[in-house]
């Protein structure tokens, strides 16, 4: 009897705390995405069986893009909102995604403002 009320006790507490002991995921696809110099908006899809909260790289030049959501739980997608980028460089942030310990950096990169190309051909008419 000492043997079954044992091994009862063995299983009960390994399912108790086999719940700590599962994997957590929580994964963003893709890691990247490089988008135009107009305005527009992408997207990241979220895998995850756990909540999730999102950080945006605290740089002084944040303000062109904005992150929805910005916390969840399980699998979603992230929406991410960015304005025209009219200087004359790139520019990329970092949006991770945290969650039960795990932190997944995602990176957005907008193309720089596109140079006004004027094509002059001369001589303006040629006789062939």
């Amino acid at each position: 009897m000492k043997k079954y009320l044992l091994l009862e006790m063995i299983i009960a507490s390994f399912l108790f705390f086999s719940n700590d002991l599962m994997a957590q995921t929580l994964l963003v696809k893709p890691s990247l995405q490089i988008v135009q110099d107009k305005a527009g908006q992408t997207l990241f899809i979220i895998t995850s069986d756990i909540n999730w909260e999102v950080e945006v790289d605290d740089n002084d030049d944040d303000d062109w893009l904005e992150v929805n959501p910005t916390s969840g739980f399980g699998n979603d997608t992230l929406f991410v909102t960015f304005e025209k980028n009219d200087g004359n460089q790139p520019r990329s942030m970092i949006i991770e995604v945290e969650g039960g310990g795990i932190t997944r950096p995602v990176t957005v990169t907008q193309l720089k403002r596109r140079a006004n190309i004027n094509l002059t051909v001369q001589p303006l008419n040629r006789i062939v």
